[in-house]
């Protein structure tokens, strides 16, 4: 007993200790939840509706250190979906989800791309905003989680879309197969899932648009068209052997 009461007390000073270093005596595991994203798609020009646009979403994380903003981090995690016969297209609500320790979601989140092969690709987030510093007075500061410390649970209020229930023009491209090349490579940087070491397998979260992307990329290569798109070669390279083979996945996929 005399050695558990010694030990509560080394835990509450340490507690005290990081408390005064970054001014917030509140520690826990943060879990971040989302709304439904729900919207259409329909021609810019024409404004008909369009079918099976390619519709990903992701929750940018970043490091949080001191205070301060690291940098990113990678992704929450990531969704897909396809629109149907009137450009509506459906994402669930997410979560409670816990955040990596010492990550938080960035207040831009969540980021939606929206792909159709033939159309300009966009990439929309949300306007910039911060949580409510008077009702979540920690909220920025504590997110240095430590679980092995405390069992506290933080639930992060919901957060949604302003994108949510809104029409969503895309813009068909009519220059040359080597500029749509070079202005679809920009769609590289954007998927910050594929693009990192991930622990999970990315790819497998977005399974429509990798291989609409690989085809994308063969179009161009039978055309001698030099493109910047990531082979399935490349992306099995870089994922843990746990994964898989991407190549064997979209054999059997669709």
């Amino acid at each position: 007993m005399k050695k558990f009461w010694l030990a509560s007390v080394r835990i509450l000073s340490l507690v005290m200790v990081l408390g005064l270093i970054t001014g917030c005596f509140v520690f826990g595991v943060f879990k971040y939840s989302t709304t439904p994203i729900e919207g259409w798609v329909v021609d810019e020009e024409t404004g008909k509706p369009l079918k099976d646009v390619i519709v990903v979403v992701q929750w940018m994380l970043y490091n949080y250190k001191f205070q301060v903003v690291q940098g990113s981090s990678g992704v929450l995690t990531a969704m897909e979906a396809v629109t149907d016969e009137k450009g509506y297209f459906y994402l669930p609500k997410l979560g409670p989800k816990t955040m990596p320790r010492g990550s938080y979601v960035l207040h831009k989140s969540p980021k939606l791309i929206f792909f159709k092969s033939g159309y300009y690709w966009k990439e929309l987030s949300n306007s910039p905003k911060i949580f409510d510093p008077d009702k979540y007075p920690n909220i920025d500061r504590c997110i240095l989680s430590a679980e092995k410390i405390s069992r506290f649970n933080y639930q992060v209020p919901e957060t949604h879309s302003d994108w949510h229930g809104k029409t969503i023009k895309l813009k068909i491209f009519e220059d040359s197969l080597e500029k749509y090349a070079v202005d679809l490579g920009r769609i590289n940087e954007s998927l910050v899932i594929l693009g990192l070491p991930q622990t999970y397998c990315g790819w497998k979260k977005i399974p429509r648009l990798v291989q609409a992307l690989e085809q994308q990329r063969m179009i161009f290569e039978s055309a001698n068209i030099s493109n910047i798109l990531r082979p399935l070669d490349q992306i099995e390279k870089n994922s843990p052997k746990s994964c898989g083979s991407p190549h064997a996945f979209f054999r059997s996929y669709l």
